[in-house]
């Protein structure tokens, strides 16, 4: 007789456990916050490139960045073709 008390314990146990993991942790709170990227103070966005052949190796790619890889360049020229377009904002690789 004691095994269904120990299933309905156990089960107990579980509801309780997946109550406290899913509800606001203040209440009334329902709002979600947004991702954080870990190590960054800059807020991140997608940086879509142009379908160049000019562009290189970042023809048509698409980056999670605070600044598009493409600023680092020495290269003007390809900056001015291959400046990117910017997104919305995202989570930080």
């Amino acid at each position: 007789m004691t095994r269904p008390w120990k299933a309905l314990g156990a089960c107990i146990a579980a509801s309780a456990l997946l109550l406290a993991l899913t509800a606001p942790s203040a209440a009334g709170h329902t709002e979600t916050a947004p991702l954080e990227s870990p190590g960054f103070d800059d807020e991140c966005f997608e940086w879509t490139y142009p379908d160049d052949a000019a562009c290189g190796e970042l023809k048509g790619k698409e980056e999670c960045k605070a600044s598009p890889t493409i600023e680092n360049s020495d290269d003007e020229d390809k900056k001015e073709k291959c400046k990117p377009k910017k997104g919305d904002e995202c989570f930080c690789d």
